[in-house]
């Protein structure tokens, strides 16, 4: 496996990379996601990008109660249920990459308040198309409409997972100079503002 290095592209050009599948899931990358995608790169039949983040991404404790880092090679998978898991929730919210943690602080919000969450990790969209209709649909039933993607990048490629009734958290233009911390806020992709977006749906 050949490996290039690049540093500094803006998140939001992603979708122009003519490369597939594109990992971008870096919320464990203490030797969990990041070192399941680079293995699982390694036989890969075509090029494949490890989008990496420069900001200070929380490790995920995958004792409690999360999905497993090696489901990382069916491309989308159940990190968190609020519920049982063979239970529908009620919402789904779907995130990849520096935003899982948040996204999973927002669930966690929500679920307090009542509402029946599931959280998906979708580090590579590409696999998971891959993945059979049956795991594809045990991930996101589709009974449930109420679904919110979140990722700071173009949003065209999520429309398809979210449906009609859902709602997409990203960002259809360049992103802004700033400490990155603040930037995600004033951009609105705070917990805060995750959980209101996804209430809204309910």
């Amino acid at each position: 496996m050949e490996v290039y290095r690049t540093q500094d592209a803006a998140f939001e050009q992603l979708p122009d990379f003519p490369w597939e599948p594109a990992y971008a899931d870096v919320a464990d990358p203490d030797g969990g996601t990041l070192r399941m995608a680079y293995v699982d790169a390694g036989p890969a039949d075509g090029p494949v990008a490890l989008l990496l983040s420069r900001q200070n991404v929380p490790t995920l404790d995958r004792s409690a109660g999360l999905g497993a880092a090696r489901e990382l090679e069916r491309g989308g998978y159940v990190l968190w249920d609020s519920g049982e898991p063979a239970a529908t929730p009620a919402l789904i919210l779907i995130s990849t990459g520096a935003e899982v943690p948040s996204t999973l602080d927002a669930a966690r919000k929500l679920a307090g308040e009542g509402t029946s969450v599931r959280v998906v990790s979708m580090p590579c969209i590409e696999l998971f198309e891959a993945q059979s209709q049956a795991y594809r649909d045990s991930v996101l039933p589709p009974q449930v409409s109420a679904r919110l993607a979140v990722e700071p990048g173009a949003t065209m490629s999520w429309w398809k997972w979210v449906g009609s009734k859902g709602d997409v958290l990203g960002l259809d233009r360049f992103g802004a100079s700033a400490p990155g911390t603040k930037v995600l806020e004033e951009l609105g992709f705070s917990t805060e503002n995750i959980a209101a977006r996804a209430r809204a749906l309910l």
